[in-house]
């Protein structure tokens, strides 16, 4: 299906009106400046940073908080750095509020190599209160931290081992009020290498995951649905046989109990386009939402829900006619249909990113990232920060432009998640008339079938516990879904 909507979009340079702001921050004069993550209280604006000190092509990285106020001054800057050390925030939602301040998720790694999964406590002031590392053999990484609802704190990533991120899996681990470990689990499987960008604390009590499932070959997004012990109810790849490059950035809760998840897509080897995924607790896609761009790289980093049920997402994307690369906020409907689009930019002749979006006391939205200038603009990459208002604009009069959404339900439901003694198989009307193959972990067919009618039980009393993976082929597409026994 093919829906025309309408997107409002403004180009906007060195703008500032209402409070609304557009700025360039090189704090450290050093060479390569990253704002990764960002929090808005009622009082400022709290934004996790990444410095390379100048003249160093690769680190050591340290980490830092810069404050400021709802007109883009400064008022504080906290550097967390230790000698000859890599310590690296997070992707977006590494920095969370606690109480009475923040809590901070990143990466620790010395200069032989070894690298531990970080969490930095931090106060109202911006002061560090604790720092802990939390490591073994294996190379861990951390990514998103949270304060759970018991006063504790969760953090993501991956436990990798080999060469780095080619081989691992999922990380999550979670620690008491003051960091001491109380449990860390990994998942995955054998054949891939998961990674976990994001996590959230669900309705029933849980966690739900998302990230990347990676072979070498290709890329899939990988969600998991996690007990209160960390123990995993369920995980599952989500893959279509025309991508081959997909990811799973950003997972939230909805206000109607369900999850949302924000990633990427590549499509026939072509570069990543936005792709929304709105499913159940069971794993269930409920819509997905792809965003289509005739030329360029288009990537969706974080999501968040409005008090409307509305969301906002914010990214980049490198489109002709424009020369750089250029970061923009997208709102979303409920349903995800699109509400307006912005794009953003500091220098005319400078590549610029966006990595995460807050909501502002005053409707609007703040969104950080950085923006690394080419000739005839000047300097090195440096910290960027923008605030616009509740339709995205950093000026009045939005022009209204025209693109084009294509929508792709995933046909298929499977239940229970996990399955024991039998799988019910669900499709969607309009997809019938294909064939289902199921297949264990080391590839071999359990069950092949013809579809003539919507709803399939297949018994599974026999089969082993573990992994199984389920295929429909419909006409010239393959839907696959990753399948637990319990």
């Amino acid at each position: 299906m093919r829906i025309l909507v309408c997107f409002f979009l403004i180009l906007c340079l060195h703008c500032e009106a209402q409070n609304q702001f557009n700025k360039r921050f090189d704090l450290y004069q050093s060479w390569g400046d990253a704002a990764m993550s960002l929090v808005v209280d009622s009082n400022s604006i709290w934004i996790a940073i990444a410095t390379l000190p100048l003249g160093q092509a690769s680190g050591p990285w340290a980490s830092g908080l810069l404050q400021l106020d709802f007109n883009g001054n400064i008022l504080d800057t906290n550097l967390y750095s230790i000698p000859n050390t890599f310590v690296y925030p997070g992707g977006p939602g590494s920095l969370n509020p606690a109480n009475d301040g923040f809590i901070l998720g990143g990466s620790f790694e010395d200069s032989t190599g070894n690298s531990e999964a970080l969490l930095i406590r931090i106060g109202n002031n911006g002061d560090t209160l604790w720092t802990r590392k939390y490591g073994d053999a294996y190379f861990q990484s951390g990514w998103m931290a949270k304060q759970s609802h018991d006063g504790g704190f969760l953090l993501c990533g991956q436990s990798a081992y080999g060469n780095m991120q080619l081989m691992g899996n999922a990380l999550l681990l979670k620690t008491d009020s003051i960091g001491n470990l109380l449990w860390q689990k990994t998942y995955g499987d054998s054949i891939g290498s998961e990674l976990a960008f994001s996590f959230v604390e669900t309705a029933n009590g849980g966690y739900a995951l998302s990230g990347q499932w990676r072979t070498g070959a290709e890329n899939d997004i990988w969600i998991a649905l996690i007990d209160s012990s960390g123990t995993m109810y369920w995980d599952s790849i989500i893959h279509n046989v025309i991508d081959y490059n997909d990811a799973a950035w950003n997972i939230i809760n909805t206000s109607d109990g369900n999850l949302l998840v924000t990633g990427f897509y590549a499509w026939q080897s072509q570069s990543p386009q936005p792709y929304f995924i709105k499913l159940d607790l069971s794993g269930n896609i409920i819509w997905d939402k792809k965003y289509l761009k005739a030329f360029g790289s288009v990537q969706v980093f974080s999501t968040r829900e409005l008090t409307d049920g509305s969301f906002i997402s914010v990214g980049f994307h490198n489109l002709p006619p424009h020369p750089t690369r250029r970061a923009f906020l997208l709102k979303l409907s409920a349903n995800g249909d699109s509400l307006w689009y912005h794009d953003y930019i500091n220098g005319a002749y400078s590549a610029h990113e966006l990595r995460d979006v807050y909501p502002a006391p005053d409707g609007g939205f703040v969104a950080c990232g950085w923006m690394y200038p080419s000739l005839p603009d000047t300097g090195h990459q440096d910290f960027w920060v923008i605030r616009v208002d509740s339709m995205g604009c950093e000026i009045s009069n939005c022009t209204v432009v025209i693109y084009e959404l294509t929508e792709k339900l995933n046909p298929l439901t499977v239940f229970p998640v996990p399955f024991s003694s039998e799988l019910n198989i669900s499709l969607k009307e309009g997809f019938l008339e294909g064939r289902i193959q199921i297949f264990d972990a080391t590839g071999n067919l359990k069950v092949q079938q013809e579809v003539n009618n919507n709803h399939i039980t297949v018994k599974t009393v026999d089969w082993p516990k573990g992994i199984y993976f389920l295929k429909y082929q419909f006409k010239s597409h393959t839907f696959n879904k990753k399948i637990v026994k319990f």
